[in-house]
């Protein structure tokens, strides 16, 4: 995995491996922490990582398809 930094932004380059775990971690939160300390252990609100798995399962599903 390699990550860079630009101007305020941030750029993951991964292999699908990588992705797919992250995938995993996020998808898990919710059976792990509770809806009370969701957003402040997070970090974010579920909206917002329901939004980054969306990103990331269509990102997973292109991949399948260049195989």
């Amino acid at each position: 995995m390699k990550i860079s930094h630009d101007d305020g932004k941030f750029e993951i380059d991964c292999s699908r491996e990588e992705l797919a775990i992250l995938n995993n971690a996020l998808n898990n939160i919710p059976q792990a922490v509770s809806a009370n300390e969701y957003t402040s252990l997070i970090g974010a609100t579920k909206d917002e990582v329901e939004a980054m798995l969306e990103k990331i399962g269509r990102a997973l599903r292109r991949g399948e398809q260049d195989k």
